[in-house]
């Protein structure tokens, strides 16, 4: 007789387009199967990508965190974690995992927190209530991923967690996702016509519209890039920004006042990125 998969909660703000969102997503459609079971716990709201993963056959359940400290929500999360019978929670960045501790040392003992932390905020300080909240509340069985060096130093630095807990998993590209995709000469021409362009070099910038993605650096770079030399060639760049979210009219801004229309140009939420 077969085991019964274990059931694994992927518990993030939201399912909206991101770097978090979009792994936590791949993970679980590679996974699922005979061994594991994945549900979606989203603290804050739905996001656009919930009705797709419930489309693939997740269920996808929402806290309505309120502002502040809310014991409730912890409340409410174990209580989730009893119906659907989870057995390991993987938590996508700090609040996640803060939520996961309390909701766990507040109100039952399980389950193990897998924490995956993808990013810091601007500005990032040490937190001295998360540090003795970590310590009280951390489980000798959690694990700690960074997605780099540097984010794993934050977290020593400012949240208190021992170094040698964290594991440090660089976030990458799946290169089969290229194969997959590979266009032939045709297609290319009519992908870059579809976007308005010809010869141009482009540079592709994928991010949400997010005030820490800092895309008004990139685009006074490309003003200073079309005045060098390398930007007076025949193949002049183009500045592609992928991505939705509620920097976009700001950004728009930014492009016009530097006159960078024809230069720079908001691809708006795109899913054919690999």
């Amino acid at each position: 007789m077969k085991d019964a998969p274990v059931t694994v909660c992927q518990l993030l703000h939201t399912l909206n387009v991101g770097g978090a969102e979009i792994l936590a997503s791949r993970l679980v459609s590679r996974l699922s199967g005979e061994k594991w079971r994945f549900v979606f716990f989203c603290l804050d709201a739905e996001g656009v990508r919930a009705q797709e993963m419930r489309d693939a056959g997740f269920q996808v359940e929402v806290l309505g965190r309120r502002p502040g400290f809310d014991t409730q929500c912890m409340r409410d999360l174990a209580k989730l974690w009893r119906k659907h019978g989870v057995q390991l929670v993987h938590a996508h960045q700090y609040t996640p995992y803060f939520y996961a501790m309390g909701a766990r040392g507040f109100f039952q003992k399980t389950p193990p927190i897998l924490f995956t932390e993808h990013g810091r905020f601007f500005p990032d300080l040490p937190n001295w209530k998360h540090k003795i909240f970590n310590r009280i509340f951390s489980g000798s069985r959690d694990g700690i991923s960074a997605v780099s060096r540097s984010v794993g130093d934050a977290l020593v630095k400012n949240e208190g967690i021992p170094a040698s807990r964290i594991e440090v998993v660089l976030n990458g590209i799946d290169e089969r996702r290229f194969a997959e995709k590979r266009l032939a000469d045709a297609e290319k021409t009519a992908l870059r016509a579809s976007l308005g362009l010809t010869n141009e070099r482009v540079i592709l910038f994928t991010a949400r519209l997010d005030p820490i993605k800092d895309h008004p650096a990139a685009i006074c770079a490309m003003k200073i890039l079309l005045e060098m030399p390398a930007g007076q060639s025949a193949q002049k760049p183009v500045l592609l920004l992928a991505g939705g979210g509620p920097e976009r009219s700001n950004l728009e801004q930014c492009i016009s006042e530097n006159g960078l229309e024809k230069h720079v140009r908001l691809l708006g939420e795109r899913s054919d990125v690999a």
